[in-house]
């Protein structure tokens, strides 16, 4: 397209901006997001926001976080002195090795309706990997895409695939979690009759725990996924970190997510999954985001055996903290047991991680 630019925005200039803010949100609420907020003032609030990150950028796309290799990207495309597109970026570290790449997590892509199709979006990914890339060496760029989001195709023309998949199960009520157990129960019973029951995670679950996150690990580099640290041998410093972690969330009480819990029967411990209570913020309506994350599972268990009763314990958080969804994240892909465990208990296809290294 040409006269276009893509740059950082200047002072002054939120005012323009919120405009493509407001249709993104209303685009996100018809794809069946959260819904966001129509009030005005929250609009006008946003846009004093954006001139004041512009006024600490000085006209650099990247504002970085004190102390931290990581930050904030903003960029803005203009074409013939209008702002016609804007995408975020948040660029941090979520593995401790040095050969996992930085992730550049984007958000908030929208593209005015009246030039998509112009090259406009991949000009703001083009420019948001090379400021990523002045940040690290190794670039790992991932988006989260609605399932109904019908720009799904142009992730995947940039060259961005499917690395993770997301569930939800709605509503959650205080029903929820009795259906559950009586779906697990009904599957054990076609089975192999399995006492499970889910607790917290303790210090003395470290080996364990070291165990089960390799096969997370597993699972995600099976998919390409690299966003966190590949599979490792277990050894005690790995052990003894995760023992000290789990002592220290083990002493908060369970209104203090994120919350670490094991699944367990007679044999021992046969998976953990994490739920974590994230707040909505505007432009959302304000409530609560309910997430659990994190399972992996005995790799000789049944995960319709096995993900009833962590999803029900689950569910029943979710609905004391007043949420009304409850997002299973983290996933396989469709067709693998996991997944497909997780639809046989009504949960529904929410939204995939597609990711690229960009650098």
């Amino acid at each position: 397209m040409t006269g276009l630019r893509v740059r950082a925005p200047q002072v002054g200039e939120g005012d323009k901006i919120v405009p493509l803010w407001r249709n993104l949100w209303d685009l996100h609420e018809a794809w069946g997001s959260y819904p966001g907020t129509q009030d005005a003032a929250v609009y006008r609030a946003l846009a004093r926001r954006i001139d004041d990150e512009s006024a600490l950028r000085r006209g650099f796309p990247l504002l970085r976080r004190s102390g931290e290799n990581g930050g904030h990207i903003h960029l803005i495309a203009e074409r013939d002195g209008e702002i016609v597109g804007q995408v975020e970026g948040w660029v941090e570290a979520n593995g401790v090795d040095p050969r996992t790449p930085i992730t550049c997590e984007i958000r908030s892509l929208i593209v005015a309706e009246t030039v998509r199709g112009g090259g406009v979006g991949h000009a703001l990914l083009e420019e948001l990997a090379a400021v990523a890339g002045t940040v690290a060496p190794r670039i790992f760029a991932v988006a989260e895409v609605l399932a109904e989001n019908p720009f799904r195709p142009f992730y995947r023309r940039e060259g961005y695939a499917p690395v993770g998949w997301t569930l939800r199960y709605a509503p959650v009520s205080a029903e929820t979690p009795e259906i559950l157990i009586g779906a697990r129960e009904e599957t054990a019973r076609r089975t192999i009759q399995t006492k499970l029951h889910v607790r917290r995670a303790r210090a003395s679950d470290g080996f364990s725990a070291a165990l089960l996150e390799t096969v997370l690990a597993m699972r995600r580099r099976a998919v390409r996924d690299l966003r966190f640290d590949p599979p490792r041998t277990p050894d005690a410093a790995q052990i003894d970190a995760l023992s000290t972690y789990l002592a220290a969330r083990e002493r908060l009480s369970e209104a203090a997510p994120p919350l670490d819990w094991i699944v367990e029967d007679a044999h021992g411990v046969r998976g953990q999954g994490t739920f974590a209570l994230l707040p909505l913020e505007a432009p959302f309506l304000t409530g609560q985001r309910a997430v659990l994350g994190r399972i992996a599972f005995d790799p000789a268990g049944d995960p319709a055996i096995l993900l009833p009763p962590l999803l029900a314990r689950a569910a029943e958080r979710a609905h004391a903290f007043g949420a009304k969804w409850l997002e299973l994240c983290d996933f396989s892909a469709p067709g693998t047991p996991l997944y497909e465990a997780a639809r046989a208990l009504g949960a529904t296809p929410w939204s995939s991680v597609m990711g690229k290294r960009v650098c």
